[in-house]
């Protein structure tokens, strides 16, 4: 009997763009909603930063903060701006 290969279902927030507030709400309920989904790998797209008055991704530290609070796993790619997160 062949094993089911796990399929992989890919959910993406892209929080670039938004403000502080604007992310922080975007945020949350993504991820509630999470709970009553089956993805398997989540992406979150925060930006550079580019366009914060310091050129630093409040976006990011934002959503870094938030990662930690709930518990959750992820991986940072520096060069691209994203949060990879594996269910």
């Amino acid at each position: 009997m062949k094993k089911k290969k796990k399929v992989k279902i890919i959910k993406e927030l892209d929080l670039h763009g938004s403000t502080q507030v604007e992310a922080e709400n975007l945020l949350y309920n993504f991820l509630t909603n999470l709970k009553n989904n089956n993805f398997n790998d989540i992406r979150i797209i925060t930006g550079y930063g580019l366009n914060s008055p310091d050129g630093k991704s409040v976006i990011k530290d934002l959503t870094e903060r938030i990662l930690i609070e709930k518990g959750i796993r992820y991986e940072y790619l520096e060069g691209r701006g994203i949060f990879e997160i594996n269910l």
